[in-house]
């Protein structure tokens, strides 16, 4: 690929990324904004016993988020795969998305603490953001 092939391809790709990422941050925000509106009943019922069972396993989404990423985008810039670039960062999203969807299904089983995996996720989104060097290290030879 020429350089400028190369930059246009590298930018689209982080566009895209970066689309993604801001689509799952609102989507964040918005099961927060959601908690906040609709206040739960008073029956927790059977996760009232895996509250902190759910808890702890929301913060090590997040740790292996981080852990993920960065061994597939060293794989990706190491055997010059972009579309492993695109494969680390959706993991990473997913990841901590689902650290937020946990968040939500503590908030309806009356776990007090459910927004600390709202604050979690969002920071770990945030830290997420896609690197453009990230991308351009896939594409180089």
């Amino acid at each position: 690929m020429q350089p400028n092939e190369i930059q246009a391809a590298s930018d689209s790709q982080h566009r895209s990324l970066a689309t993604v990422w801001l689509i799952l941050l609102v989507s964040q925000g918005l099961f927060l904004a959601f908690c906040l509106i609709f206040a739960p009943e008073d029956d927790a019922g059977f996760l009232y016993t895996f509250r902190w069972v759910i808890f702890v396993l929301a913060l090590t989404l997040v740790i292996d988020s981080f852990v993920f990423k960065s061994k597939i985008l060293s794989i990706a810039a190491r055997q010059h795969k972009p579309a492993a670039v695109n494969n680390a960062y959706i993991l990473a999203f997913a990841l901590s998305e689902a650290t937020a969807l946990f968040g939500f299904l503590l908030r309806f089983s009356l776990f007090r603490y459910y927004y600390i995996l709202f604050a979690v996720a969002a920071i770990a989104m945030l830290l997420h953001f896609p690197r453009k060097e990230a991308v351009l290290a896939a594409y180089e030879a």
